[in-house]
């Protein structure tokens, strides 16, 4: 059932689960940024220093975040904040991590709203437990299934989770690309909330979005810009 997340902290310091989703198998590392000074360090660095969060200050924040097999790069990360440093409306996040915890930081500065859709429901209270204990309740965090839609699967939306034209930008690190048709379900799923003007970061284009991205260049007629250099990710541009 889809909820957003709310439990108590995680006691642990370090676990790995290993889960089954739309025959992909997948392995996480939890986290142990509840208890991490040295991340704790980064993050309230990363905050005095927004929206121009130095390198080494990102570097750190995906070191000792601990989840390095899936965290986002720190070029995705940089332009990510910049970008939502600029926009005024709602974002909306594929896959939650570290940039959901640097989301937060900009949105609560900012009074935005963010909302972060998860497959994962043991990841998503990891996810929600640093988001607690750091204090980030502008990010609505909701537990989302993967669901059939007609030739991909993507995100079950809740009901009335936006108004039309409410989303401005969208940072699509989710689901893992071996979902069926990858990530592509973020344009036509979120479409009729998408406000013009907004801008999708869609990470991994180096692997499986390059054909999400030629995929909305063949159905819908946009243009997309590869950026990066370590790991590249696109920017579309919804007219």
């Amino acid at each position: 059932m889809l909820q957003r997340l709310r439990c108590d902290l995680v006691k642990k310091l370090f676990y790995t689960q290993r889960w089954t989703n739309w025959g992909t198998s997948v392995q996480k590392q939890y986290p142990p940024a509840e208890t991490s000074d040295r991340f704790l360090a980064a993050l309230q660095e990363a905050k005095r220093s927004l929206p121009n969060i130095p390198v080494e200050i990102l570097n750190e924040l995906f070191l000792t975040w601990g989840n390095k097999g899936w965290s986002a790069k720190e070029e995705l990360l940089a332009g990510m904040t910049q970008q939502a440093w600029e926009t005024e409306g709602t974002i909306l996040e594929c896959g939650s991590g570290l940039s959901t915890l640097i989301l937060g930081l900009v949105a609560k500065h900012k009074g935005q709203r963010v909302v972060c859709l998860e497959h994962s429901e043991h990841w998503a209270i990891v996810v929600q437990n640093a988001l607690d204990q750091f204090g980030l309740t502008n990010v609505e965090l909701l537990f989302s299934p993967l669901v059939s839609y007609d030739d991909y699967d993507w995100y079950k939306l809740p009901a009335n989770t936006f108004q039309e034209q409410e989303i401005t930008l969208v940072v699509c690190d989710g689901p893992p690309e071996g979902t069926r048709g990858c990530r592509h379900g973020v344009l036509p799923v979120t479409l009729p909330f998408l406000h013009h003007g907004a801008v999708i970061l869609l990470d991994d284009v180096q692997a499986g979005g390059a054909s999400v991205l030629a995929r909305w260049k063949r159905e819908f007629g946009l243009d997309s810009v590869v950026e990066g250099s370590i790991k590249t990710y696109g920017r579309t541009v919804i007219p």
